[in-house]
């Protein structure tokens, strides 16, 4: 069964094989049935010692699941990422705004989170934080508030949760399909104000 939330951070869970899961990857299986995380995310965890078959560690992604194999996953405690809040424009404009969620414009040319923790140039999660500061606790720890992607060298339009409660229906949404581009039913189902038409982007 998928577990379309964000587990707790030191807390293992426990997926036995079923038959039709027989001969898959063992990061396509993990993944099928946490689809709130990236299959990378899972190969890291993998490649770090964080997931078991039967009681024993394993290090390769790709081996291949046995029905009744009693697969153990591990998911430690993310480490706290520091940001530094930006108070210039950016070029970043504000569309809508909601109790919930915001609606704003990314330019070309900024990162949309930092892609590591030694990168120094300012982000979009950096302005963020300097105009609405309840982000920082909203979602992921090295991404805040941020549930798509939209790479540097291209502008658009992107949704931003303000909210925990956002991020929870986003993930609940029956069109949820790990970091794709936002649609209208989440938007539809916070109960936004019907006088905004917000589209699949």
């Amino acid at each position: 069964m998928e577990n379309v939330h964000l587990m707790q951070a030191n807390s293992q869970h426990h997926l036995r094989v079923a038959p039709h899961e027989h001969g898959m990857r063992l990061d396509v299986f993990i993944t099928s049935h946490f689809p709130a995380y990236s299959r990378n995310f899972f190969q890291k965890l993998i490649d770090s010692e964080h997931v078991q078959i039967n009681g024993y560690n394993v290090l390769k992604q790709g081996m291949g699941i046995k029905v009744n194999d009693l697969v153990s996953i591990f998911f430690p405690g993310e480490p706290k990422r520091s940001y530094n809040p930006i108070h210039t424009p950016l070029d970043v404009r504000i569309i809508f705004e909601h109790e919930h969620f915001l609606v704003l414009y990314k330019p070309a040319g900024l990162n949309v989170h930092p892609p590591s923790p030694r990168h120094t140039e300012p982000s979009l999660v950096d302005w963020l934080l300097a105009q609405y500061e309840q982000i920082a606790t909203v979602g992921y720890n090295d991404r805040p508030g941020i549930v798509h992607r939209l790479d540097k060298d291209t502008s658009g339009i992107m949704l931003v949760a303000r909210t925990n409660y956002a991020i929870a229906t986003w993930l609940n949404s029956s069109n949820y399909a790990p970091y794709k581009k936002p649609i209208l039913p989440w938007y539809k189902a916070i109960q936004a104000p019907p006088a905004v038409s917000i589209f699949a982007l």
